[in-house]
Parts: C-alpha cells; structure tokens; sequence
C-alpha cells in the first residue's frame, strides 16, 4: 500500500510470520486514515497468522494521528473513526499481534499498542496520550484499553495531565512482556512469534480470543457458551491423541 504521504509495509519473515511496518518518516511515522484503513482492511483477511507490528526506521514508534490528515468527518462520524476500525478490526482478527516498539509512542500510537496481544518494548520506549493539549475526549472503549494494559495512574497521568511515561516506569510494570536493550525489540519480537507458532493452533485462537474478550468485558452468554464448546472439542482432540 503506498499514499504518498505514508504507508505499511507488510513483509513475510516466515511461514504465517509477518511483520507491519508503519512508514511515514516524515512525520514520525505518524498513522493517516489511510493506513489506518489499511490496517481494518488487511486484518479482516488474517487467517491464523501472527502479526509484528513495529516502525521504519527513526525516533519513533508512531507518533499519533498525522492531524494534516485528519478531517471532521462526515455525518455522525468523528475524526477518529479509522482508528476505532482499524483496532476493533484487530480484535476481530484471526492472528496473534505482536507490537514492537522502540522510541516514542504517542496518540493513537499508544492505542494501537495496547490493542496488540504482546508487547515488546525497547527501553528506551516512552508513551504519552496528549489529548489535553489538542482538546480531544478520548473514546470510551480506547479508554478502557489504555487502562487495561497500561494501569490506572497511566491513563489518568497521559490523559489529564499530559504526562509522557518511561518504559522503565514502575506503574507500567505489567504492560509488557519484555523490555530490552536498544536495537533488541526486532529479534526479541520475531523470537515471540516463533514461539507462537510452534503452538497448537486451536489452542491458541481459544484461548486468545477469550482473553481479548475477558480484558474487554465481552463475555456475555452467548460468548461463553462458543467458548465452552471449543473447549470441549480441545479436550476431544487431545483423548483421541492419547
């Protein structure tokens, strides 16, 4: 895909292994609607697949909505629909996402981290959800997404204060599943994903779209009951294995 001002670049490392890569340099690798659109597209067309999304080259992982970009909307729809698309259609997703993230993530950058299953850090990494300075009310569900992984203190410190966290930031202890040396996040990234597929993939999908719909409060009956009964076909599979 390719607009001009600003692309992903998607890439095979291995079989079912792929990686997504914001570049926009000129803006820090700032995400449009267009990519943005890309990304709700794309995910819908995953099929088991996991997914690294990380950053070109430079001193950022994204750094937000590129507001050049950016238009009121249309209707009902607010300026930031394409972002709430894109990261509803990632939780849709058949894949397991992976974000790998050196230098800083701010805005939606942030949120398209927190909508990744695992996070690989660089310690170097900072994170800031500066709304307060663009006069911007955060969507609910992103909200409660920046809660979720990042805690609390993060999401009332970025969101009301306009305060930038380190990776290194004690409150942001369980947001991620590793924090590494300066030019580790890449191959630290691919070792997860590796890791990944060498799983049962049955296994995985289950368990993974229950803990996306657990941290979302998406567990209604009918969401329970489908679990039920992939586990009870796991549990088939495995006596029929023995």
């Amino acid at each position: 895909m390719s607009h001009g001002i600003g692309e992903i670049l998607e890439a095979e490392l291995s079989d079912r292994l792929i990686t997504w890569t914001l570049s926009h340099g000129a803006k820090r690798h700032a995400v449009t609607p267009a990519m943005l659109a890309w990304i709700r597209h794309r995910a819908s067309q995953l099929a088991g697949e996991v997914v690294i999304l990380r950053a070109a080259d430079g001193p950022a992982f994204c750094s937000g909505f590129d507001l050049s970009a950016l238009t009121r909307g249309t209707g009902d729809q607010l300026p930031d629909a394409s972002l709430v698309a894109a990261t509803d259609a990632m939780l849709a997703a058949d894949a397991t996402f992976i974000a790998a993230v050196g230098g800083a993530a701010i805005g939606a950058g942030v949120e398209l981290v927190a909508t990744c299953d695992l996070r690989v850090v660089s310690e170097d990494a900072t994170f800031a959800v500066p709304v307060g300075r663009v006069g911007v009310v955060y969507h609910a569900a992103g909200l409660r997404r920046l809660t979720r992984v990042f805690g609390d203190a993060f999401a009332r410190g970025a969101t009301l204060c306009g305060d930038k966290f380190t990776a290194t930031d004690p409150r942001l202890r369980s947001a991620f599943d590793a924090i590494v040396p300066v030019g580790q996040v890449d191959a630290v990234a691919r070792a997860y994903g590796e890791r990944i597929l060498r799983q049962d993939a049955a296994s995985v999908r289950g368990n993974r779209n229950c803990l996306r719909a657990l941290a979302n409060d998406e567990t209604d009956a009918t969401f329970l009951a489908q679990h039920e009964r992939r586990r009870r076909a796991a549990y088939d599979w495995a006596e029929a294995e023995r």
